[in-house]
């Protein structure tokens, strides 16, 4: 039973203990069709009042509970009648079919209120004001249900106002309890009758609202939902309620953070056209602006309007990422403001769809148990867009529920197996595992004589070292190391696995025996992201990967074809320097300025900037922020099936599946665009085409598609190369950018140094080119400290032996995996002075180039394995940081800390995001636009 301010809910207490609330049976249907439940009058004495003239003279002080008086009417054509006021402690019964926003007192700004407006099934209205608690609860639970749908309420000991017999206003300073839409049999009966009888003018959500009632918090979020994973709310299948917990990482761009809502029934409302026609002809618009209801039930024709929140948060757990909208009533328990007071505090933003007020900030990196409706919509459309029905930060229901249910927040074994929803999936998993240790305990033999494996920490049957991983493996493993040497091994299940540490042993793996350690041993989320491992980056040393790798390296980032596509870059950064301009004096996230213009730059590059393909980059740059960000996650997250291969068909943890969707987003894009390319060529002759001068990465591969030669390539590879290209594109310059920024503006000496630099080369009347880029020594410098003290990929990838072979004295089996620990070799104070310390002088004196040739430094690996894209990553992370340092002056928000604290998964980004405050550094206003 949903009550307000009552530890009771059941219907005696309410009903038959208060003599007040007693219903006499032969009173029923005044009950279930009529505004009051009970109305017991007061008596009064009529004497205390004298009438004359000008209406009601007191004779003596009235006292605080006198219950009546008379009036004369107002009205002038009934002058001699004569008004009975009337007030009677009431329990009120009715729905409400209009109310107002949340008001405080005129008299004490303190005391909030809110106006309803009930009626009956008899059409008797009456209006009703909520004070203080009362008025908070009524308001949160209408504005939660967002809807003019049938309320039903049930209010006790209310003090109402009679003129002569009727109703006429209502309020409540000592209501005992206020009851919505709850199971008291006599609200039973009213919504019985209120359906019955107006059934066919009501929705079915009015239905649904009408049949409704509040649970507790615990109830809604513990009992009555199912849970769900992220994941599963991409293509819904059914309609229902479910409970997700998830982290919120972060709030849409372009999508604005509130909604002008009508006064009346909150729906949105837009401006009405206020031109009026000239003699002329010509139009005059209206300097006072009107709005009008988009709710076509609204019968209101003036309005006011107020702000409401409306916004788009980002909300993460393990299985991905996901849009879902924060309405008024829950965005208020959140920020602690309303949506007006913000907008009043804010208005400096104006219409900026970019920017937000820096209050919403505290949501970020909150962990919230949300719940969420699956509509006919979602269902019918496959719509993943969600409003956010109720939240909570309840630790204790969030833990309950991570508890209870196979929640993907943490990915360690323990976490998987400590859940017991699933039963069978359990029972399956302890046979297989079974068969496991059946295997490992009677199939070990003797070595034969051969070296030994690399030393490391014992580990349990079956399950090996996994439960004692932590989830700050580049961290733990320098631990391991200090212990068990400078290479040692664990088991993750049935899996070997080993870490190299040191630029000695290194060099054997990516010099010696490069050949050797040339394959890759992809986990099923690297398949699923990579068309099966058919790109560069995944692929096994087979002839195809080689061809693939030479036509990147040879076609795709030629000298020529960078050189060629310049314009492209330089056309992006200029667009985000105008971008960074227009927001001066406000704050901005590092990261987002970094991904857009990375993003923009590569699609530019991609396939160019024809109309229709603008409008696909458009929409692909949207998807890509998002499929990128959920990549990242499921390639971090350790997979179960990983571990255990014999259990990977059921998929426990979703990641396959979960993969799969990500991929399948970026294939439609691609798909797209090739076929509208294919189809765009075949009417006009290749030259005509390359003859423009900006001849895209498509255009390239399309061309080798077509020659059938030795260096020819499929459509699925067109793909896959294109997805390289996207996502690890994107994902490298931008964890870098925002790591320099940090580093740097944390530094001011440093900070100091790289604008003297840009000043003296480029100049305070100048933009930056890509001309200038190879005499910025000292940002160059700035830029490789970064890489060595914060390493993108921290283990880069992982290699794969092809056969046994012999590093540092130790057997390497075939097949299993080798971590090049780069983080702990770029921190190492055998190769690097105070290695903690950020010190972009070091690489002035001594030179150390991006692919591996000196290995105390390798940030983009070394080696055939080696990133083929170090070019274009260089290219793009100077001329952007270059950029941004010598256009703006840049300042943390009032009230921050520098925070370089680290969130380790396959790329070690920064834990917060970074926020910063950019200011005009040029003098001349028109080299930023």
């Amino acid at each position: 039973m949903n009550e307000h301010n009552s530890n009771s809910g059941d219907r005696a207490r309410m009903m038959a203990t208060n003599s007040n609330c007693s219903l006499e049976k032969n009173r029923e249907e005044k009950v279930v069709r009529g505004i009051f439940v009970v109305q017991e009058e007061q008596s009064s004495n009529d004497n205390n009042h004298i009438i004359g003239s000008r209406g009601v003279r007191r004779k003596s002080a009235r006292r605080k509970d006198d219950s009546s008086y008379d009036q004369i009417n107002p009205n002038k054509s009934e002058v001699n009648t004569i008004l009975r006021v009337t007030y009677s402690s009431s329990d009120i019964i009715g729905h409400i079919f209009e109310y107002g926003h949340m008001d405080t007192s005129e008299q004490d700004k303190s005391k909030h209120k809110m106006l309803l407006h009930l009626q009956d099934i008899e059409d008797t209205k009456l209006k009703i004001t909520l004070w203080g608690h009362n008025a908070y609860y009524m308001h949160d639970f209408l504005a939660n249900n967002n809807s003019l749908a049938p309320v039903v309420v049930i209010v006790q000991f209310a003090r109402v106002k009679f003129i002569n017999g009727r109703p006429f206003s209502s309020t409540y300073f000592d209501v005992s309890r206020v009851f919505i839409n709850n199971d008291i049999d006599e609200i039973t009966i009213y919504k019985n009758k209120l359906v019955s009888e107006n059934g066919q003018q009501l929705s079915s959500s009015g239905i649904k609202m009408i049949a409704s009632k509040q649970d507790t918090e615990h109830d809604d979020f513990l009992k009555n939902h199912l849970f769900s994973n992220i994941e599963d709310l991409f293509e819904p299948l059914e309609e229902k309620t479910v409970i997700i917990v998830g982290t919120v990482k972060g709030i849409r761009q372009n999508i604005r953070w509130y909604y002008l809502a009508c006064s009346n029934c909150k729906k949105s409302a837009k401006e009405k056209e206020s031109s009026t026609d000239k003699v002329d002809g010509s139009h005059e618009v209206a300097e006072i602006v009107t709005y009008e209801c988009t709710n076509l039930k609204c019968k209101n024709i003036k309005i006011s309007v107020i702000p409401r929140f409306k916004i788009p948060l980002r909300v993460q757990d393990n299985t991905g990422t996901l849009t879902l909208t924060l309405f008024d009533q829950e965005a208020k328990k959140l920020f602690k403001y309303t949506a007006k007071e913000l907008y009043d505090k804010n208005k400096k933003l104006g219409n900026n769809l970019e920017l937000y007020p820096m209050e919403l900030k505290v949501v970020l990196d909150r962990k919230l148990a949300i719940k969420i409706d699956i509509t006919r919509y979602n269902v019918d459309n496959k719509s993943n867009l969600y409003g956010i029905s109720r939240l909570t930060e309840n630790a204790d229901i969030i833990d309950e529920l991570e508890k209870n249910n196979l929640t993907p927040q943490g990915s360690w074994w323990w976490e998987v197996m400590s859940s017991n929803r699933n039963e069978l999936t359990l029972a399956i998993s302890a046979i297989i595992l079974t068969a496991f240790w059946y295997r490992w305990k009677f199939s070990s033999s003797s070595n034969g004589g051969q070296p030994p494996l690399p030393p490391g920490p014992r580990s349990l049957p079956i399950v090996g070292y996994l439960p004692f991983l932590s989830r700050d493996l580049h961290k733990q493993f320098v631990t391991m190391a200090n212990t068990y040497g400078p290479i040692f091994k664990f088991h993750l299940g049935s899996k070997l696995h080993v870490v190299i540490n040191t630029p000695e042993l290194a060099k054997v793996v990516v010099r010696e025996k490069d050949e050797i350690f040339a394959n890759r041993n992809p986990t099923i989320a690297a398949l699923g992201s990579s068309y099966g491992g058919r790109d560069i980056v995944w692929s096994d040393s087979n002839s195809d990967w080689r061809n693939l790798r030479k036509i990147f390296v040879q076609e795709v980032l030629s000298n020529k074809n960078l050189e060629a596509s310049s314009c492209f870059r330089r056309d992006e950064v200029r667009k985000t320097i105008k971008n960074v301009f227009s927001k001066i004096g406000t704050s901005i996230n590092i990261s987002e300025i970094a991904f857009s213009t990375e993003a923009n730059v590569l699609t530019s590059m991609v396939w160019g900037n024809t109309s229709a393909e603008k409008a696909k980059s458009s929409n692909f740059g949207t998807q890509l922020q998002m499929v990128s960000a959920n990549i990242v996650v499921l390639m971090g997250q350790l997979n179960v099936s990983d571990v255990f291969p014999s259990l990977a068909w059921l998929d426990l943890q979703g990641v396959e599946r979960n993969m799969k969707r990500q991929l399948n987003r970026l294939d439609e894009i691609f798909t797209s665009i090739i076929d509208d390319r294919i189809e765009s060529n075949s009417k006009k002759s290749k030259h005509a085409v390359g003859n423009e001068g900006k001849k895209d990465v498509l255009l390239v591969l399309l061309e080798l598609m077509d020659q059938k030669n030795v260096i020819s390539i499929n459509r699925t590879q067109v793909k896959a190369l294109l997805q390289d290209i996207m996502v690890a594109g994107t994902e490298t310059s931008t964890t870098l950018i925002e790591w320099a920024m940090a580093e740097i503006m944390q530094n001011s000496d440093i900070l100091k140094r790289v604008q003297e630099e840009l000043e003296e080369i480029v100049g305070l009347d100048n933009i930056v080119e890509e001309s200038h880029l190879p005499k910025l020594q000292y940002l160059e410098a700035t830029i490789k400290e970064t890489f060595r003290l914060h390493p993108v990929v921290p283990f880069i990838l992982p290699r794969s032996p092809s056969k046994d072979c012999i590093v540092g004295g130790y057997i390497i089996p075939k097949g299993c995996t080798v971590f090049l620990n780069a983080w702990a070799i770029h921190r190492d104070p055998h190769y690097w002075e105070n290695p903690l310390e950020f010190n972009p002088d070091r690489f002035l004196r001594n030179k150390y180039d991006y692919i591996g040739s000196n290995l105390n430094f390798f940030p983009f690996g070394s080696g055939r394995r080696s990133c083929p894209g170090v070019p274009l990553a260089e290219k793009m992370q100077m001329y952007i940081l270059a950029s941004l340092l010598h256009s703006f002056d840049w300042s943390l928000q009032e009230g921050e800390v520098y925070d370089l604290s680290e969130k380790f998964g396959i790329t070690l980004r920064k834990r917060e995001p970074l926020i910063v405050v950019p200011s005009q550094r040029l003098p001349n206003q028109s080299l930023y636009m």
